[in-house]
């Protein structure tokens, strides 16, 4: 899945900031992108594919970001 289309989805999920934040699993092919009310709304939470999870605000995304992962 492309970097600009996943960074798209997220976006999208924490605009609708009700559904709470975004979790992105990098583990799983393609990503898997999901909101959780949990979590509060200007958070995302990145599992790398390694395994080890990294806290974001919603202003810290970017495509870079998402590349490096």
């Amino acid at each position: 899945m492309a970097v600009p289309m996943v960074l798209q989805m997220i976006r999208e999920a924490l605009r609708q900031s009700y559904y709470g934040g975004v979790m992105l699993d990098m583990r799983s092919q393609p990503p898997s992108v999901t909101s959780d009310p949990k979590i509060p709304g200007n958070m995302v939470f990145v599992i790398e594919a390694g395994g080890k999870t990294t806290r974001y605000t919603s202003d810290q995304l970017s495509p870079e970001l998402l590349g490096t992962c």
